[in-house]
């Protein structure tokens, strides 16, 4: 039998060969790694991040309401306030109340200009309310704490309650200046007297939102924090504060010498 010599081995075949065991020898001592330390690499999702609801012209105004407005004097109101399809004889309402005066307190039956500019911000703030609606909450945020957010720190997220939300004692909402809040409540909502909403790490009222299918309350000398968008009416009761908004789809707004700053 005939030998013939075995194949020349080039140094550039000789490196692709090296190169190819350095691999598959790296490969495996990877999976090996892995495997002694039983850590595999997992991806890490995302965090949800929370975008606050937009209520458009709606953001002029601290309250809007359908069928009346009333307070007992003097409450003080630092943005506009509207009726909507209520005229202006059912807004029992002194002017100085109203940072802005006579002005800013508009009704169906005012002019037209003003008219359309109310119809519009009724409309956003309609829309709003059905955006809340849609939105999804937290696994881990429906029916938290059976909805007794008494000494509670709650962190961003949206968060539902399918019955009533009663809030008994003091409680903090926490997070950046950019977190945001949506609380929905599938029945009515009421804050106890002198209950005090603490707001911290830079937790803004113009993100922290409440929708409320029923009506709300706000006991007397609360102090909340939040645009309250309520299917019917709300109630502020004797030196309640809410840095926020206030506003009934379909009821009323009555007011016993409350404050709304608006954010």
């Amino acid at each position: 039998m005939k030998l013939t010599k075995p194949p020349k081995i080039t140094s550039a075949i000789a490196s692709s060969l090296v190169a190819i065991l350095l691999l598959i020898n790296g490969c495996g001592k990877k999976a090996s790694d892995e495997k002694r330390s039983g850590v595999s690499k997992i991806e890490i999702p995302h965090p949800r991040v929370l975008k606050p609801i937009k209520i458009g012209l709606a953001e002029n105004f601290s309250i809007l309401a359908y069928a009346n407005i009333y307070s007992i004097p003097n409450s003080s109101i630092d943005g506009k306030v509207g009726l909507l399809p209520g005229t202006r004889g059912q807004i029992i309402l002194d002017p100085i109340e109203v940072k802005g005066g006579a002005q800013d307190i508009l009704a169906s039956d005012d002019e037209a200009t003003s008219t359309i500019f109310l119809n519009n911000a009724i409309a956003d703030m309609v829309t709003a309310y059905k955006e809340a609606v849609t939105i999804t909450p937290d696994n881990d945020k429906i029916g938290l704490y059976g909805g007794e957010l008494s000494g509670k720190i709650l962190a961003t997220g949206c968060y539902k309650w399918s019955g009533d939300l009663v809030i008994k004692n003091d409680f903090t909402i926490e997070g950046s200046d950019t977190d945001v809040w949506i609380f929905k409540i599938s029945a009515n909502f009421k804050v106890a007297s002198d209950v005090h909403l603490t707001l911290r790490g830079g937790a803004k009222a113009q993100n922290i939102f409440w929708q409320v299918a029923g009506g709300a309350v706000l006991g007397s000398g609360s102090v909340m924090a939040g645009t309250i968008i309520a299917q019917q009416s709300v109630e502020m009761k004797n030196q309640s504060l809410l840095t926020g908004r206030v506003f009934a789809k379909n009821g009323y707004i009555n007011l016993d010498q409350a404050t709304i700053n608006k954010p």
